[in-house]
């Protein structure tokens, strides 16, 4: 099954979280982290099945399970984050107009804007080699989002595997 695909290619992000952390200064990440266990409401797909959302998605389940670990779980439905995509996109409804999302961009509408008016923010990196930054990262942050560029051969494929071919397009 074939499913639509959002994230546009990042035009580099100026904050890297490993400028900003001292991990020895931190106390002992554990080893697997599981925030969303605290969710109530986690099995939507924000209609990221059938719209090039997924940034927003993945945006909204952040915000959701940093609230549910926090003190109110908040609970966003497709048409706020639908409503979050068209504004800071241009989204209007059709494939025309359903052209993704750049990260910087969106990231940056996040901060000003939000999901129905919940901001999220500062956005900074990680680099995907460092994994005690990734794991401190997300032990702190509540969760990460993570885009990658999705090779067409893995639309189908049941195991990915190693692909050096075109991109079909990003998800989030």
């Amino acid at each position: 099954m074939r499913y639509k695909l959002g994230l546009r290619p990042s035009l580099n992000f100026k904050l890297h979280f490993g400028n900003y952390v001292d991990l020895a200064a931190l106390p002992p990440i554990p080893d697997e982290i599981d925030w969303s266990l605290a969710l109530s409401y986690a099995d939507t797909m924000f209609a990221n099945d059938k719209v090039g959302d997924c940034f927003w998605a993945a945006a909204a389940k952040l915000l959701m399970t940093q609230s549910a670990n926090s003190a109110t779980e908040l609970h966003l439905t497709t048409a706020d984050v639908l409503s979050a995509y068209a504004d800071a996109t241009g989204y209007a409804g059709t494939d025309v107009t359903d052209l993704g999302t750049e990260p910087t961009a969106g990231f940056k509408f996040l901060a000003s804007t939000g999901i129905a008016g919940v901001k999220f923010g500062p956005a900074l990196s990680v680099s995907p080699t460092r994994i005690d930054l990734v794991m401190a990262a997300l032990h702190l942050g509540c969760g990460l989002m993570v885009g990658v560029q999705m090779p067409d051969a893995w639309e189908d494929a049941l195991i990915w595997s190693a692909y050096t071919g075109p991109a079909a397009g990003g998800h989030e």
